[in-house]
């Protein structure tokens, strides 16, 4: 075999060498930009969660310590929401349940942004339903649905059964996890 051989067999083998690290390095910096990615979209995530918490405290805290103990405010505040007059205690359950629906529909996008697990939804489903059947839910609801998403509003609506009366809620929640599962499956 001659020099000129082995050096070209040489060169070919360290030109192939090149080649198959190039394409390695190709492939490793691909699955870091993919990793990158996913961990941009997880800060994003976690960013617009924060605001989100942060927007719900914000009001839910200025509810309690604005309102809550001043009477004429309370009244004042929710007479300009449409709720109807009542004694102070009639206010605080009002804006009571004005706050736990900022936190059921926070629990409720928590749900289809599969924050929550299964289980965890239809446990907090049950809480809702437990809400809605307070006495004083329908007045506040009629006055306030039309400050929450509409996927919310239809599930209040379904849990009190159109009419503005609580449905028994049983069947319900297990429709609407079982739709959640679906939605859930679908965007995975």
């Amino acid at each position: 075999m001659s020099a000129s051989v082995i050096l070209q067999t040489v060169s070919f083998l360290i030109a192939a060498m090149a080649l198959m690290f190039s394409l390695w390095q190709a492939r490793s910096a691909a699955n870091q930009s993919r990793e990158a990615a996913k961990q941009a979209s997880a800060a994003a995530y976690s960013v617009k969660q924060a605001a989100a918490q942060t927007l719900l405290h914000h009001g839910t805290d200025f509810a309690f310590q604005g309102l809550a103990g001043n009477p004429q405010l309370l009244a004042w505040f929710l007479g300009s929401r449409g709720m109807p007059a009542g004694t102070h205690d009639v206010h605080q359950r009002y804006m009571f349940i004005w706050v736990r629906l900022d936190v059921h529909q926070a629990s409720f996008r928590a749900a289809r942004q599969n924050a929550l697990d299964q289980e965890e939804w239809e446990e907090w489903l049950r809480t809702i339903e437990m809400d809605v059947q307070l006495p004083e839910f329908p007045t506040v609801w009629k006055c306030v649905k039309n400050l929450y998403s509409g996927a919310f509003v239809q599930l209040i609506d379904k849990m009190l059964g159109g009419a503005g009366e609580p449905a028994l809620a049983t069947e319900l929640i297990r429709d609407v996890a079982s739709q959640e599962v679906e939605r859930r499956s679908r965007n995975s």
